[in-house]
């Protein structure tokens, strides 16, 4: 289990490194280490694509000019999303990349080269790398892409044994650093609402003895696109990969609450009903209707 430090944060404030976050939730019981090193990624900058054209001498390689905020710099790149305009990691000549690749300057195809653009996967991010990592905007040329952008990536990769299924989430984990350290705990706070004032749909538990509890709303006005920025880097940082706008929502919920939800289409529902049969626990699911 992933759990991603800047998420984890929106429960229990804390001020601690990684390191002794992961050392504190192993002295807890709950074996952690740091899958993502951002220390690696010191040498990394902010940069910006102020040029870019096909290689006079390679069909599928560009030639790209890019601004550190000082200089701009001559920089082959073979990614086929890399365009003008774009905010990007740039690892200059001199730096370091995990896995120890050491950036130095270069001719590729009779072309200078004097840096990289990198991908999520050079910088250790994801296993990403049909392209660059395309970074937002508002981002400041010449800045530490660590401590502008790098940290929202920061995690610990927990070790969880059966008996503590409450870790499999980010407030479950929470709720222990903040009894360790003695910090106030944010809760999740839900309001309830009845389906039936809107739509006809009939629920029925067979077996309330196996399945107590149904949890259930209807969400309208939902169309399946692509899911805003903050969620594909929080699926990022614990190392998923972005779907879309429903698919990640439900994963959002598992891996903030650790409960599993189950999403349906209103209007595709042939019977307007759902039937329980034999299923243990509490069930959650979202019905959603355009």
């Amino acid at each position: 289990m992933r759990i991603s430090i800047d998420w984890f944060k929106e429960f229990v404030k804390t001020n601690d490194s990684t390191e002794d976050i992961a050392n504190t939730l192993t002295m807890l019981g709950l074996e952690a280490e740091n899958p993502v090193d951002i220390a690696q990624l010191e040498d990394i900058i902010i940069g910006e694509v102020v040029e870019c054209k096909k290689h006079p001498n390679a069909d599928r390689l560009k030639q790209c000019k890019v601004s550190d905020g000082k200089l701009e710099l001559p920089i082959i790149c073979g990614a086929p999303n890399v365009d003008k305009g774009q905010k990007i990691a740039l690892a200059p000549v001199g730096a370091s990349l995990p896995g120890g690749i050491n950036i130095k300057k270069a001719k590729i195809r009779g072309e200078e080269s004097r840096g990289m653009i990198c991908s999520e996967k050079e910088l250790g991010i994801s296993d990403e790398h049909e392209g660059i990592m395309v970074l937002p905007e508002d981002l400041t040329l010449g800045d530490d892409f660590c401590l502008s952008f790098g940290y929202k990536f920061l995690s610990v990769e927990l070790d969880i044994t059966p008996n503590r299924p409450d870790a499999f989430s980010h407030m479950g984990v929470a709720r222990d650093i903040a009894a360790a350290t003695k910090r106030k705990l944010k809760q999740t706070y839900t309001k309830s609402i009845d389906p039936k004032q809107e739509y006809n749909i009939d629920i029925s538990i067979e077996n309330e003895h196996e399945c107590p509890r149904y949890i259930g709303g209807i969400i309208k006005n939902v169309h399946v696109e692509k899911s805003p920025e903050w969620l594909v880097d929080y699926m990022k940082s614990i190392g998923q990969k972005s779907i879309n706008n429903i698919v990640d929502i439900s994963n959002f919920v598992l891996f903030e609450l650790g409960h599993p939800t189950h999403i349906f289409d209103y209007d595709k529902l042939k019977e307007k009903n759902i039937r329980l049969q034999i299923i243990v626990g509490c069930i959650i699911n979202l019905i959603l209707s355009n």
